[in-house]
């Protein structure tokens, strides 16, 4: 006949219905803690996004800024050209109105 173990006089449907909910226990930790990581990825996933689009920014603003430096740098070499005529222009206005003098 085969040996049944000793289980101290605890009933052996008890014993594996204990088992059964450790092992339950068991899953429902595993699913629980599963569904913590997912959370937490699409957390990440979201702050990934969130970096990238601020990087995105980040650049966009270096470019304009860039322009913009360009644009002044244009701009300041196109008043130093529009000053330069200036001068010439009152020089040419003086030796005209000297002239007149002279001739007048």
């Amino acid at each position: 006949a085969a040996r049944t173990p000793d289980l101290g006089g605890r009933d052996p449907q008890a014993l594996r219905l204990a088992m059964e909910a450790r092992a339950i226990g068991r899953e429902a930790t595993l699913i629980s803690n599963l569904g913590r990581m997912q959370v937490e990825l699409a957390a990440s996933k979201d702050r990934e996004e969130l970096l990238r689009t601020g990087m995105v920014r980040a650049k966009k603003a270096l470019e304009d800024g860039e322009k913009r430096r360009d644009m002044a740098a244009h701009q300041k070499a196109e008043l130093a050209t529009l000053r330069y005529r200036l001068v010439d222009a009152h020089r040419s206005l003086n030796e005209a109105n000297e002239e007149a003098t002279r001739k007048g």
